[in-house]
């Protein structure tokens, strides 16, 4: 299938921007003669010129601040909401639309002359969605899923748009309100909405290849029963195929501030709304039918907290995509109980389904180096009863010790797994005297004689 990309306000530019690597690029200037894909329109007073639903993809990269919200020509129209409208009608569906702008409170918004439009983090989120939609009051007959909204480098919003269907029509607000952030820490169902077994929580970080290879697995589920919520903490293009494969269902955060899969976590569980939640890193995958055969014990037996068994694979990420490598196995941890999460954790964080009213209260512990998932484990297990089923549908791939991705975050120094296995020891104190023996009996074996007083 050849795709094609569309961008607006061009100028002279070669090549044209196109960082979806579409098969054909066409622009849009108000200047005329620029080549032979590009076209002339004032989009100020004048359509795209291009026909219904002829692109995957969008770009407009310091543009929206020149089109003018409101112009008389001659009657008054409201340029900024009919080019929004221009932009859905244009885009196939489930096409994608990138806007990079100077926006509110940053100078670079107001320095130039001819910038007339200045926008917020909130402008998208509330006028152009597919939940709020306030922009319909002025002639908005659009929805995008907003899946990226972030300023970047503390002057440009980024965002990056979906076309989605066109919702039911709801009561609309006052033009004067300003949208409110959520405040729930855990979200909740909307009422009367439909609400899926499992949202899917993926933290990411500067792993393209890996990351398209965890949605792939996730759209041949045989149960597609849930949601996904990609959080990344790089500045990278999300992986747009493997999400258009997830038919809309799912959120695409990318954040700033310190890297790291707590605070990816934890973003990701505040707006996840399944009836269970997964966590599953960007370099795993669940096998096809993974996610149904945990749905028929899940329905049925409804545990607050239930772990499967999986399965390793190790592989070399030197090469492209990576090549699997001998001595993966299947592995049972059946014989794993709750005592023994106390003393050392070998569940994979993957194999975990936490039903949601468990995690109300709970986040992951973002100033941990290492271990922050069996920290986040013995706190969900606290009063709570941890389930074994026997199911190895999670695929848990390791690279070599040595990768630069297991040197990211000390992953390898033997001196911070002890350290931080006696912080957590501290934190989460032994349940009984065995138990409190056996983390001493570990701790002497790695070298780390102390008196049973501290466990």
């Amino acid at each position: 299938m050849t795709t094609k990309s569309l961008d607006i306000g061009c100028g002279a530019s070669v090549p044209m921007r196109n960082p979806f690597n579409a098969d054909e690029v066409y622009g849009v200037d108000v200047m005329e003669g620029l080549g032979p894909t590009i076209r002339q329109a004032d989009l100020a007073i004048e359509p795209i010129p291009f026909p219904d639903e002829m692109f995957e993809f969008m770009t407009a990269h310091d543009f929206l601040e020149h089109l003018p919200r409101v112009v008389y020509a001659p009657h008054r129209r409201n340029s900024f909401v009919e080019f929004m409208n221009e932009a859905w009608r244009v885009l196939k569906p489930g096409g994608f639309f990138v806007s990079s702008t100077p926006c509110y409170p940053h100078p670079f918004a107001f320095m130039d002359p001819t910038h007339v439009n200045y926008v917020t983090e909130q402008t998208f989120l509330a006028y152009f969605d597919n939940v709020n939609r306030w922009g319909k009051i002025y002639g908005f007959n659009g929805a995008f899923a907003v899946r990226v909204n972030e300023v970047r480098n503390g002057s440009h919003l980024y965002v990056i748009l979906q076309k989605v269907e066109v919702p039911g029509e709801l009561p609309a607000p006052a033009p004067a309100q300003q949208p409110e952030p959520a405040a729930a820490p855990v979200a909740e169902p909307t009422p009367g909405a439909a609400t899926p077994m499992f949202s899917i929580v993926i933290p990411t970080h500067d792993r393209p290849t890996l990351l398209q290879r965890t949605l792939a697995s996730l759209a041949a589920q045989s149960c597609q029963d849930f949601n996904v919520v990609v959080v990344s903490d790089a500045p990278t293009a999300p992986p747009f195929d493997q999400l258009k494969a997830l038919d809309q269902r799912y959120t695409y955060i990318s954040r700033s501030g310190v890297a790291g899969p707590a605070a990816s976590r934890n973003m990701g569980l505040s707006v996840a709304d399944g009836q269970y939640v997964l966590f599953l890193d960007d370099d795993d995958i669940f096998l096809p039918g993974h996610l149904a055969e945990l749905k028929k014990v899940l329905q049925r037996d409804r545990p607050e907290l239930l772990f499967c068994d999986f399965q390793v694979q190790n592989e070399d990420r030197t090469a492209h995509p990576p090549k699997p490598m001998p001595g993966g196995q299947p592995v049972s941890v059946a014989d794993v109980t709750p005592d023994s999460v106390y003393i050392r954790n070998r569940i994979p964080n993957s194999c975990v389904a936490y039903r949601r009213d468990v995690l109300q209260d709970l986040r992951n512990e973002t100033d941990l180096v290492i271990y922050e998932d069996w920290d986040f484990l013995l706190a969900a297990m606290k009063g709570r009863k941890l389930v074994h089923h026997a199911t190895d549908g999670v695929v848990i791939h390791k690279s070599l010790a040595n990768a630069p991705e297991n040197m990211r975050r000390g992953n390898t120094r033997d001196d911070k797994i002890v350290e931080v296995m006696l912080q957590l020891y501290r934190k989460h104190p032994a349940p009984n005297m065995e138990t409190r023996l056996a983390r001493q009996s570990l701790m002497a074996g790695a070298g780390v004689q102390l008196d049973l007083a501290y466990f």
